[in-house]
């Protein structure tokens, strides 16, 4: 995350001019938000200093401290162009990431996941884990869910707090052109429950479909959204998890006929398949084809060369799996990522490099 320098003072004194808000209409282009009213005078000097109050937010800083930067971000957001919105953003995943940093020593790192694992319920219990934590974990957790964050299972045994997603769906999102709005409210609405857990699926098949759907749809309707290549990684994702599902939660072992793929995952398939104008129903007709192939059949048609770490893994089926992505034509969704960056698009309203 690229400090604040990116929001020059300058450009904030140009938006003053006036007050933009996007047209909620449905199109394929990049829609900018026309001029609605001047800014009032006393909220030039506040907008000005957006920049730098938003940098003062750290670990050591309040709740009401927060609270007041976000409500002086939702008042500069409708009078700053869309490139300035998108600095703002930006700047704001940066100042929760400062918020909610908290150093601890191994022992109070032990007692915070400890806590956050059993979530107990009874007082005594919670103060003999409490009296054990940082000061800066006893003040967060005593004032969560006031500035939208809170503590957060990822799974695998890693707790940490988060910004809540409808963070930016109700600071951000109603001042933003109609692409990025929508991208912002649907990933907030879909990440109130997290997709994975612990190396399994968290939702059915169905949600896994009708997400996945929404993703193509989006990507054809807004091909300009600043959000795209994120667009992109998240039909990918839930792609592969309609087709093979998870480590903990496979569709199949084999896939050599019907009866050895999972009974819920397909019927969903067959139900996508009969969809027209779609690749993820050509996909899905792809996949109902793979599955009738004898494994004979599919190493005479579908020709892949394992890598060595592949052919060392020790997997049984990891042949049957290069072939059904090759036959499917399921992307690699992390293909043209770093290798030293992690995009996690599952814990906020936005996709967060780590």
């Amino acid at each position: 995350m690229k400090p604040l320098a990116y929001l020059s003072l300058s450009l904030l004194v140009l938006a003053m001019a006036g007050c933009q808000k996007p047209e909620m209409e449905k199109t394929a282009k990049q829609e900018t938000p026309p001029p609605t009213r001047i800014a009032p005078q006393q909220d030039d000097t506040r907008c000005l200093n957006l920049a730098e109050q938003m940098q003062k937010i750290n670990s050591e800083s309040t709740v009401e401290s927060l609270d007041q930067v976000n409500a002086q971000i939702k008042t500069c957001l409708p009078q700053l162009k869309f490139e300035q919105q998108k600095q703002i953003l930006k700047a704001s995943n940066a100042m929760y990431q400062r918020f909610l940093t908290v150093k601890r020593t191994p022992e109070q790192q032990t007692a915070f996941e400890d806590y956050a694992f059993n979530q107990s319920p009874h007082p005594t219990l919670q103060q003999s884990y409490t009296e054990k934590f940082s000061p800066r974990d006893q003040y967060l957790l005593k004032h969560q869910g006031k500035v939208y964050y809170e503590l957060y299972d990822g799974g695998e045994g890693m707790f940490s707090y988060r910004r809540q997603p409808q963070y930016l769906a109700q600071i951000f999102a109603p001042y933003l052109p109609t692409a990025e709005r929508i991208f912002i409210e649907k990933l907030a609405s879909q990440n109130q429950q997290s997709p994975l857990r612990d190396g399994a699926l968290t939702i059915s098949w169905d949600e896994i479909a009708q997400r996945a759907q929404f993703w193509e749809s989006y990507v054809k309707q807004y091909p300009n959204s600043s959000f795209i290549d994120d667009a992109r990684l998240l039909l990918s994702l839930y792609t592969s998890f309609l087709f093979k599902g998870m480590n903990n939660t496979p569709i199949s072992d084999t896939y050599t006929g019907e009866l050895s793929i999972r009974p819920d995952a397909l019927t969903v398939i067959q139900q996508v398949a009969k969809q027209r104008d779609s690749e993820l129903a050509a996909q899905s007709k792809r996949f109902l084809e793979f599955v009738e192939m004898s494994p004979a059949q599919r190493n005479q048609k579908i020709k892949v060369q394992l890598t060595a770490p592949e052919r060392l893994s020790g997997q049984e089926n990891i042949l049957t799996l290069r072939q059904l992505e090759k036959y499917v034509q399921l992307r690699d969704p992390y293909a043209n990522s770093p290798r030293d960056q992690y995009r996690d698009c599952f814990s906020d309203a936005v996709c967060i490099s780590y």
